[in-house]
């Protein structure tokens, strides 16, 4: 029989036994939530509620969020507004861009080196 038999048995033996608590430890759990729960003060909900509006600026993020915010909203609407034309350069810069990057193999070089 191996020590972890040994310990198995032990265990098993234990796990079969109930043992309940004893009364006095009973009393004295019951005892001691009594004088904690009487001792608490019940919880009072708070009535006032700050205003939608200010819980729309605690949503966005506060004044880093709205920043961002009103940025992106004028950037698309000027964007928005803006002749097609003038955004071909863009459009060429973007495509170019795209060009080269197809060229460039990294994970050829990396598997070669």
């Amino acid at each position: 029989m191996t020590p972890d038999d040994e310990l198995d048995a032990l265990f098993g033996t234990l796990k079969a036994r109930e043992a309940p608590p004893s009364e006095g430890l009973v009393a004295r759990i019951v005892g001691d939530a009594a004088d904690n729960t009487a001792n608490t003060t019940p919880h009072v909900p708070l009535q006032h509620q700050a205003p939608k509006r200010l819980r729309l600026w605690e949503a966005i993020g506060g004044w880093s969020g709205g920043a961002v915010l009103a940025a992106s909203t004028l950037l698309g609407l000027g964007l928005g507004l803006m002749d097609a034309a003038a955004l071909d350069g863009v459009y060429a810069f973007a495509s170019e861009s795209e060009a080269v990057l197809d060229t460039v193999d990294v994970l050829d070089s990396y598997l070669d080196g």
